[in-house]
């Protein structure tokens, strides 16, 4: 009951304290403070965590865990669980008791297993289904499932790993520096990758401000900067340094070689063993001289090439960059081109000769 006069249609509300105020718009924003962001700092800094500060360190490591968790089973939760208590163990003086550590990592398994039912059921989410992960407090998409490997070598090269959705795999994106910082090229080769997820559908703006980040005006008039998947990836990613003697370039020509080496070639028994492949795929083919070639379509070869050796795929600066390295170990500057109509239908074929294979040979040994 309430008081004569007192019941809230007769009484207006107190003011709120300023305090509380300022707090509850502060947390509407982008915090760089936030519980997640704290952890990732003190992980880095390698500092024991000291009472006071325990946890929003344990609460802001099982919130970065459990957003990675795709599948939500009893063993990723068991596995959550013995993470938290090793990290407390180690990083907190004195630890907290193991059922607080059990229930925090409990607490945030649950929260973002809800969080990915209700998203799933909305379908407006589509970023997820790819392996990344919204994060409300920070206003921005995270890695998630997605992994970044530096290759710094002659050129960094960068080695995206994705996931394919609703298969139990993933794949290897190989990105220039150039594809790297440009959304649409990379969102264009995991199309390529992965021939399922492309980030552009069906708004390639929402991509752009994902990967490379935004600035939003804020209550106060100015802007906070969000940070893209650009920036995260590279903040977690981890470094590859080939041998000395090696580069991307040579690499890629191993992957090329092995591809090359598994056609052999046949005598001609009929005309259609005389014509190239109408798919551009390789195709050794004895010349009336008695010299044999091999036919290829660049694209379709490269391409088919990275497909088989699950590498992802080679991007448009990378194999020009291959087929440069080879006209300069076979000492020519360019290879010799044919139009020729097969299966009704005109196209172009390059003539590799052996001593574009060798060139290629070459590269690939230095590997």
């Amino acid at each position: 009951k309430w008081l004569p006069g007192r019941s809230p249609e007769e009484v207006n509300p107190a003011r709120l304290p300023d305090a509380f105020r300022d707090a509850v718009l502060a947390s509407s924003r982008r915090q760089r403070s936030g519980v997640t962001a704290q952890a990732r700092k003190a992980l880095r800094a390698a500092d024991r965590i000291s009472e006071g500060g325990r946890h929003a360190f344990l609460v802001g490591i099982a919130s970065k865990l459990a957003a990675r968790i795709r599948q939500h089973t009893g063993e990723e939760l068991e596995e959550l669980t013995q993470t938290m208590l090793c990290v407390n163990a180690a990083m907190c003086e004195p630890p907290k008791g193991d059922a607080e550590v059990s229930k925090i990592a409990s607490d945030q398994f649950a929260y973002y297993r809800d969080r990915a039912i209700a998203r799933r059921a909305s379908g407006k989410f589509k970023f997820e289904q790819y392996g990344l992960v919204w994060n409300s407090e920070e206003r921005c998409w995270e890695p998630g499932e997605w992994r970044l490997t530096i290759v710094r070598g002659e050129h960094a090269e960068y080695k995206l790993r994705v996931p394919v959705p609703h298969e139990n795999r993933s794949v290897t994106v190989r990105l220039s520096a150039e594809e790297w910082v440009t959304p649409r090229k990379v969102a264009v080769r995991i199309l390529e990758a992965t021939g399922k997820v492309n980030p552009l559908d069906p708004n390639p703006t929402r991509w752009a401000r994902a990967w490379t980040g935004e600035s939003i005006k804020n209550d106060e008039g100015g802007y906070d900067d969000i940070r893209g998947l650009m920036s995260l990836l590279t903040d977690d990613a981890e470094s590859e340094i080939p041998p000395p003697e090696a580069n991307v370039t040579t690499y890629n020509a191993s992957i090329l070689l092995s591809y090359l080496d598994s056609h052999q070639k046949a005598e001609a028994s009929d005309e259609d063993d005389r014509k190239p492949n109408h798919s551009g795929l390789p195709k050794w083919i004895q010349a009336s001289s008695g010299e044999w070639c091999l036919w290829l379509k660049w694209h379709e070869t490269v391409s088919k090439a990275w497909q088989i050796a699950k590498a992802g795929a080679l991007g448009i600066s990378q194999r020009a960059a291959l087929k440069e390295a080879i006209l300069d170990a076979a000492g020519e500057k360019t290879i010799s081109m044919i139009s020729k109509k097969v299966n009704g239908r005109q196209g172009k074929w390059y003539i590799f000769r052996e001593r574009h294979i060798d060139a290629l040979r070459k590269l690939a040994d230095s590997v």
